[in-house]
């Protein structure tokens, strides 16, 4: 089962998949920590954005 847990990154939360995937246009697979991270439908919205910003402080509130 997928959870929260599973694709945020406490310690760098910029590095979370959550983050990393919506901001990839990647057209090969990837995993975590590579350049790209397929997700087969482009890019989502950009690093920055209203929608990054509020999941990356998000995380950021987010208690072990």
């Amino acid at each position: 089962m997928t959870t929260a847990k599973n694709v945020i990154n406490l310690e760098d939360p910029e590095q979370s998949l959550i983050l990393l995937k919506p901001i990839t246009d990647a057209e090969s697979e990837g995993t975590l920590g590579a350049k790209k991270l397929a997700h087969g439908g482009g890019v989502r919205f950009e690093k920055g954005s209203p929608e990054y910003n509020t999941i990356l402080n998000w995380i950021r509130g987010t208690k072990p």
